[in-house]
């Protein structure tokens, strides 16, 4: 073979194969041609070189995939993904699908994080939650636009037939001088159907997900549990809230001073990072947990921390990944001795857990059973704005920014109070049992009447709560109780602060403040937020609603 010739097969080679080495560069500025030469040799090998006419003899060979999650060798895209969906709840399609639009090379970007990581050995437990979390920045990293040497070939990188659905494109369009190899390849497409809805069956020491009727009920409410359930995904909001030595202290002592814990069969309702399934178990010594956790994250991220500290899954703690309205049990003598549920939110009520826990209460609890906690109170009392939250849009740099105080008093701010803010007495707005009370309850209007120290300015009603735990003797004497109010040790609730339109200047006599407050859920959009109604009576008339959002 002469010079020329070497040459021309070389060219040759290049010109059909030099398109899988994908670089940064060249992705970027040719994704349209690229795809489509990908799409094509993702199936061609070269089998030999034929030296007597400088040709290169090709042959089809329909290429495996390579697993995500291990080292196995698939048949399809379709099936990696399929398996990534049953074994670990990721579906890889439906994250990346809304990325598109603005990070067209979203799909490869992923698919090369994935397998980075795998190459250094994390589980993938954790690569997923390092995906959904944006972990280690990766999304905006440039480096994971290049594949690993080994995946160069990787048809995942380009796959997006799981984008399209009832024939519309949301991937990028391809080399339109391809269009009919394109029709071809979309004619041997076939339509996968998903089923994922199972009947979960306790009786086997083992709970199912449930996750399609669940999706279907995000669908309805105008995409409020969506929202609500995705926003306890992040690890961010579950490290505050064990952090919070009141909180979860306040259960700990709890679940180990009570003997109803003792040989129980436990329902953890909103079970998250699972640490109170884990407490119940150890400290408690019941004989097993279900823990109900909507959040699919949060279910494979306490999974993962069960069996780390030595709980085994399915047999001392029972895992469902859905709603507790979802959740069924086969007999009657399946039922719980006891709900432990951490469901409170600010104010009490807003993004609660509540109506959840007395659903589960209805059709889990066996009669006796007992609810941790079983009582709250939500309490009002009016304050001083002594740290100057008001007075600082007075002045801002010599600017009067009064305006934007104004839209404050249409807000529930949230806030950590100090006991000085408080400037008068306490009382108990609302009452709670939750061992009797009814769904519609929490939806409530009430009176209260504040007396308010003499020369105070009343700029703000505060409201606050506690929650108590049953005690050994089903009376109250004993009983462990969780506080939030501004007199008590910070919490992650902090307190919820109403701020009133004009200050309320006392006199040197003691000022009466008369009037009720309703607390109204959502009949739209996301159902557990709130809407709060401050109406007073005296000294002067007053009404305005505050949401809580």
């Amino acid at each position: 073979m002469d010079g020329f010739a070497t040459q021309d097969l070389i060219r040759e080679v290049a010109r059909r194969l030099g398109d899988l080495q994908v670089r940064k560069d060249t992705l970027e500025n040719d994704l349209e041609h690229k795809s489509t030469v990908t799409k094509r040799l993702s199936t061609v090998k070269v089998s030999s070189f034929e030296s007597e006419n400088n040709t290169v003899k090709f042959e089809e060979e329909e290429d495996k995939v390579k697993d995500l999650f291990s080292n196995e060798w698939l048949d399809s895209c379709e099936e990696v993904l399929s398996r990534c969906k049953e074994e670990f709840g990721f579906d890889l399609a439906e994250f990346v699908k809304p990325r598109l639009e603005e990070d067209p090379l979203a799909m490869g970007r992923t698919v090369n994080f994935i397998r980075s990581r795998m190459r250094d050995d994390v589980m993938p437990e954790q690569i997923i939650l390092e995906v959904k979390g944006n972990g280690y920045g990766w999304q905006e990293d440039t480096k994971f636009l290049q594949p690993h040497q080994d995946d160069m070939n990787d048809p995942l990188l380009w796959w997006g037939d799981a984008f399209s659905e009832d024939g519309d494109e949301d991937i990028p369009q391809i080399n339109k001088e391809d269009e009919v190899e394109d029709q071809e390849m979309e004619g041997e497409e076939e339509e996968e159907e998903e089923n994922t809805s199972k009947k979960p069956s306790p009786s086997t020491a083992t709970a199912a997900s449930s996750s399609s009727t669940t999706e279907k009920k995000k669908e309805n409410d105008g995409g409020g549990e969506d929202y609500y359930f995705g926003s306890y995904s992040s690890v961010d909001i579950h490290e505050d809230m064990l952090r919070d030595a009141v909180r979860t202290e306040s259960y700990l002592n709890a679940i180990t001073a009570n003997e109803h814990m003792s040989n129980a069969r436990v329902m953890d309702v909103g079970s998250g990072s699972g640490v109170l399934s884990m407490m119940c178990k150890r400290d408690g010594k019941c004989r097993e947990v279900i823990a109900v956790e909507a959040s699919l994250m949060m279910r494979t991220l306490s999974k993962a921390i069960f069996e780390l500290n030595g709980f085994k899954v399915g047999k001392d703690i029972i895992q469902f990944n859905g709603m507790v309205e979802d959740f069924q049990l086969d007999t009657e003598d399946q039922k719980v001795d006891v709900i432990v549920s951490e469901w409170m939110g600010y104010a009490l009520l807003y993004e609660s857990m509540l109506d959840s826990v007395l659903v589960a209460r209805d059709r889990f609890l066996k009669p006796g059973g007992r609810l941790f906690p079983n009582k709250a109170n939500i309490f009002v009392e009016a304050i001083e704005d002594v740290e100057g939250r008001l007075s600082f849009w007075n002045d801002v740099y010599g600017f009067n920014y009064a305006p934007a105080r104004g839209m404050r008093s249409g807000e529930v701010d949230v806030l950590q109070l100090t006991p000085e803010a408080s400037c008068s007495n306490r009382i108990v707005l609302q009452a709670f049992d939750l061992e009797t009370m009814k769904n519609e309850q929490v939806d409530f209007t009430a009176p209260f009447q504040l007396t308010c120290k003499p020369g105070c300015e009343v700029q703000g009603i505060c409201l606050s709560f506690d929650t108590t735990f049953p005690s050994n003797k089903r009376n109250d004497g004993d009983s462990i109780v969780l506080s939030t109010t501004p007199s008590d040790t910070p919490t992650h609730w902090k307190q919820a602060v109403l701020w009133l339109e004009q200050t309320i200047k006392a006199k040197e006599e003691e000022l009466i403040i008369d009037g009720e407050i309703s607390f109204q859920r959502r009949l739209k959009g996301n159902k557990r937020e709130l809407d709060i109604c401050l109406k007073m009576t005296s000294p002067f008339p007053y009404v305005n609603i505050y949401g809580m959002t």
